[in-house]
């Protein structure tokens, strides 16, 4: 083990004795590892967005933007979904946190852009599934 890095160097005489893994293999454990954890991140905003939808809350205000202070009440109305990310904030969401304070503030995934985008995947998901279930039932017009 290498101790500045921590990490373990490749030894190929390891790999070719399979006692070791092989540098491709490791590298895809760390973008699936990468993928889960982005996934992890973003899925409290992804449920947020279908939970307004599945309420009919709207989502904006003609203000929405910015970053999203837990500490701070805003002075005016800043929308459903800041707000109710901010509550998630304050009630201790540790994942969420962790995102909004350790992404660059274009990589949140909070803009208006990003939740039409998330909109428009959920109803393309659930059309898939309506159109599914017509196709899957037995009925006939005869």
């Amino acid at each position: 083990m290498n101790l500045e890095t921590g990490k373990t160097p490749l030894n190929i005489g390891l790999i070719e004795e399979n006692k070791q893994d092989p540098i491709h293999y490791r590298l895809d454990l760390a973008s699936k590892h990468r993928i889960e954890e982005n996934r992890k991140r973003i899925s409290p905003i992804i449920d947020f967005i279908i939970l307004c939808g599945r309420q009919c809350i709207s989502l904006r205000r003609h203000r929405d933007f910015g970053p999203i202070d837990s500490d701070i009440d805003p002075t005016e109305n800043d929308g459903n979904f800041t707000a109710i990310l901010r509550s998630k904030l304050r009630s201790g969401d540790e994942i969420l946190k962790l995102h909004l304070e350790s992404m660059c503030k274009t990589a949140t995934y909070l803009s208006a852009k990003t939740q039409n985008e998330i909109i428009n995947a959920s109803e393309d998901i659930v059309t898939k599934k309506i159109v599914k279930k017509i196709n899957e039932a037995k009925f006939s017009l005869s």
